[in-house]
C-alpha cells in the first residue's frame, strides 16, 4: 500500500462483500453503481464496496481548472 492510499470502513466491522465497484474517480461510484448502494444500505445481508484507483491529479482540467497542479487538482 503506498503512504497517501486509504482504506474507509463506515461500519465498526467489515463484512464480506457481496457488491463491488471498481471506478478510475470516486465521483463515478456513485452514478454508476446507485442500485448496489442503496439496495445494500442498511441491509445486514449485503455489503457495498468500492476500489477507486485514481485521484484526479492527471486529469486535463477544463478553463476553470487550467494552469492546476496535479496536486492541487488531487485536493479538488
Amino acid at each position: 500500500m503506498k503512504p497517501d492510499q486509504e482504506i474507509y470502513f463506515p461500519c465498526k466491522r467489515p463484512r464480506a462483500v457481496t457488491r463491488l465497484a471498481i471506478a478510475a474517480h470516486q465521483d463515478d461510484i456513485e452514478i454508476m453503481a446507485y442500485s448496489a448502494i442503496s439496495e445494500s444500505c442498511g441491509d445486514s445481508e449485503r455489503a457495498f464496496a468500492a476500489v477507486v484507483t485514481a485521484d484526479g491529479a492527471g486529469s486535463a482540467g477544463s478553463k476553470r481548472y487550467r494552469g492546476l497542479t496535479g496536486g492541487q487538482m488531487s485536493k479538488i
